[in-house]
């Protein structure tokens, strides 16, 4: 098994067909547009959605995975952004899975490197992998001039 992609985005919307649409996707980074008399004025809070696809071998048994965990660390915090259940259907075996989730406010408390790990747990609750995006979500501010 494998993380084939973590998208960080605005919003994510599940369409008719099974199809996802994910508005404003962010890179690498979010960065935040403030006045100067703005500047350093933390926490921040803001919506944002997370679309993970994981891809499947196919003698992998993945009938095992239960459960998910989406974490968020920085500095010496980490933070549960959501979990939940996975449907693994029986009669036939799926080359990968998309599992999305939109969180309302989380809190960035300032600029800095937010490190994502994504954790998949077997039905005893026992975490069986966990996956880390190479690069971390950089969090910032950007000073714009008022005219």
């Amino acid at each position: 098994m494998k993380l084939n992609q973590l998208i960080v985005c605005d919003d994510i919307r599940n369409e008719t067909g099974n199809k996802f649409s994910l508005m404003g996707i962010y890179e690498r980074s979010i960065e935040f547009f403030v006045t100067p008399d703005k500047k350093d004025s933390w926490p921040k809070i803001m919506r944002i959605g997370f679309y993970i696809k994981l891809g499947f071998e196919k003698n992998e048994d993945i009938r095992m995975l239960k459960e998910f965990k989406l974490l968020m660390k920085f500095d010496d915090k980490e933070f549960e952004l959501g979990a939940g259940l996975l449907n693994i259907p029986d009669e036939k075996k799926p080359k990968s899975m998309s599992i999305f989730l939109v969180h309302p406010n989380i809190v960035f408390d300032k600029p800095g490197k937010y490190f994502l790990t994504f954790d998949l747990y077997n039905k005893s609750r026992e975490k069986i992998a966990s996956f880390s995006p190479d690069d971390p979500l950089e969090v910032k501010e950007k000073i714009i001039e008022v005219l």
